[in-house]
């Protein structure tokens, strides 16, 4: 489970808020609340956690 954790942080870290949305579909403020720290990803929905994974999956199939 940590290593989720941790890919869900690089994913937040490494993107916009803007571009995340964009590639997912979830919320800019979703997504600043949580690169903020406003919210934790312990707490995040796993359909949250889930496209955000699959975001992290798509990405590296691109490089």
């Amino acid at each position: 489970m940590q290593e989720v954790y941790k890919i869900i942080n690089q994913v937040l870290q490494e993107n916009t808020a803007y571009k995340i949305s964009k590639k997912t579909g979830l919320a800019i403020s979703s997504m600043q609340f949580f690169k903020n720290g406003d919210r934790k990803i312990e707490n995040m929905t796993l359909k949250t956690a889930e496209k955000l994974y699959k975001y992290y999956i798509d990405t590296q199939k691109e490089s």
